[in-house]
């Protein structure tokens, strides 16, 4: 049975992917850091918060779909 890590930080997960000789764009990586502390802000409240706004609602949007498509290309 294989562990996994108890992580909550999107590109450490992502980092996971690397025992399967799978390359990570930084980019990837970028995106996936820069959405980590609204994923963590979302599942724990009390955490703090952010001051969402159209510009950083977009940022979000643009990040997480970069990530999908480039999950979409894995073979």
């Amino acid at each position: 049975m294989s562990s996994y890590p108890f992580t909550h930080d999107l590109a450490t997960l992502l980092d996971t992917l690397r025992v399967l000789n799978i390359d990570i764009p930084s980019k990837i990586i970028d995106a996936a850091q820069r959405l980590t502390p609204h994923y963590v802000l979302s599942r724990y409240s009390g955490k703090g918060i952010f001051d969402y706004n159209r510009e950083r609602a977009k940022c979000c949007v643009r990040d997480a779909e970069v990530i999908l498509e480039w999950l979409k290309s894995i073979d």
